[in-house]
């Protein structure tokens, strides 16, 4: 079996990457010579309009390519109630109902909301468009597409998820080499990394609380993906897990690849 890499957008270096663990080839968006066989198979890295039967079609990326697409994703799956849907934040595309959770507890689990995540950039990574309002500044929050509860995080992780099976757990850690800028958005501009293995050398996939992984199991599952790398954010006291989004196009470099 041959393997061909079709990409998000041209250039991208983990398709580049994946394309080379799998001795394949990154395929071009235009002028493409490719001709589809039962030989060759084509990945999906991340495309909304992927023109090749391939793993991760276009239709289910379009479910999970922003965040706003992957929340209301999840929304409309909890209409049916045979459905298992993840356990994610509270959000809204109301700015107005953002500042309510300002000043009122959940009427569900009865915490209050202490800080808002206002999305102004809908396809951003690493923190990009992201602003964080608390009570005491309700009037700094910003007009955005997309609310999210800021979530009390004692760990954040990615659970890379392929055919149903959990095959890579990675936790964002502090950087050591530089001095974190902001805990609030652990991005690897402001001084955090992934890692596989905690300080005793054990894996973060045999480690994990379970809900973590289940967690990312009903996200990938309701998405409809084959392969994906789910964000979680796990939250000791609520003892809960909730999702935050699904990558289809994961950074990649050394083991990750």
């Amino acid at each position: 079996m041959k393997y061909y890499v079709y990409p998000y957008k041209p250039g991208s270096r983990s398709a580049k990457a994946l394309a080379l663990a799998l001795n394949g080839k990154v395929l071009r968006h235009q002028g493409s010579m490719f001709q589809p066989s039962s030989r060759k198979k084509v990945i999906n890295w991340g495309s909304t309009d992927c023109p090749y039967a391939c793993l991760n079609t276009s239709p289910y990326i379009r479910g999970v390519a922003s965040k706003l697409a992957f929340f209301r994703n999840i929304r409309d799956r909890s209409t049916n109630p045979n459905a298992v849907v993840p356990v994610i934040p509270k959000w809204t595309e109301s700015r107005e109902e953002a500042l309510g959770w300002l000043s009122q507890p959940n009427q569900h689990t009865g915490f209050r909301c202490r800080k808002v995540v206002a999305r102004t950039v809908l396809n951003g990574h690493s923190g990009q468009g992201i602003v964080i309002t608390d009570r005491d500044n309700r009037d700094d929050l910003p007009d955005a597409p997309l609310y999210v509860e800021y979530i009390p995080k004692d760990a954040e992780y990615r659970v890379h998820i392929f055919n149903g099976e959990v095959i890579d757990v990675q936790r964002k850690v502090r950087d050591p080499d530089q001095q974190p800028s902001d805990w609030l958005v652990r991005s690897h501009q402001n001084g955090f990394i992934y890692t596989r293995s905690n300080s005793e050398g054990l894996l973060y996939r045999d480690t994990v609380p379970v809900d973590v992984t289940e967690q990312a199991e009903r996200a990938l599952s309701v998405s409809g993906l084959t392969f994906g790398g789910v964000d979680v954010l796990w939250n000791e006291k609520r003892s809960q897990a909730f999702v935050l989004e699904v990558n289809t196009a994961c950074g990649l470099e050394g083991a990750t690849a």
